[in-house]
């Protein structure tokens, strides 16, 4: 009975020791951490960089709108004398930042003509701007080589391979740009032309 009696009290001492081995703090295994994805919020949408913008037309309220026939600024037969393979097209969305499209937002007349073998396009615009506007562009254009016998200030500039005739005629604007422009001797009887149709 005694021997009975110690294995017994041994057995509950074991136990009692094993039980309390199992709340000692620590001694679950912590869960290990789950990973979480929170978008950047920072981040903005992707943009292709191949893309070309079109303008988002904002009309300037200090601009007075101004409307003249493509076939005014150049007429058919002078566009023949340039290049017979060029089409006057219809209506189209400037890229962004280009004369067209502050000539749009100016509530101005724009004109296109494509070359159909090369698809290049030259860009015919006429506007009367804001005069905050005007002295801008003025300025800006001042940058570039001036250009004389127009009878007004005018100055050609080249931005992405593309060249521009800009003129400024009393208040009014007129531009005249393409790829086909290296020099402004190459645009000389359409901007003569277009610059004489805004009076």
């Amino acid at each position: 009975m005694t021997i009975l009696r110690a294995s017994s009290a041994l057995f509950a001492a074991t136990l009692t020791i094993g039980v309390l081995a199992g709340c000692v703090p620590g001694a679950e295994p912590e869960p290990s951490p789950t990973a979480s994805f929170s978008p950047d919020e920072s981040a903005g949408p992707r943009v292709d960089p191949t893309a070309t913008p079109t303008a988002t037309i904002e009309p300037d309220p200090g601009a007075t709108p101004f409307s003249v026939p493509c076939e005014t600024l150049a007429s058919l037969q002078t566009m023949y004398d340039f290049n017979p393979n060029f089409a006057l097209t219809g209506s189209f969305s400037p890229t962004a930042g280009t004369p067209a499209a502050d000539a749009a937002a100016d509530q101005g007349t724009l004109c296109r003509w494509v070359n159909a073998t090369s698809g290049e396009a030259i860009d015919f615009t006429a506007s009367i701007p804001s005069p905050a506007e005007f002295e801008a562009r003025k300025a800006a254009a001042a940058s570039g080589t001036p250009v004389t016998g127009l009878g007004a200030d005018a100055w050609f500039t080249t931005e992405h391979d593309v060249g521009t005739v800009q003129v400024f005629k009393g208040d009014k604007w007129v531009t005249v740009s393409s790829a086909w422009f290296t020099l402004a001797q190459d645009a000389q009887a359409l901007v003569t032309e277009a610059a004489n149709a805004v009076g």
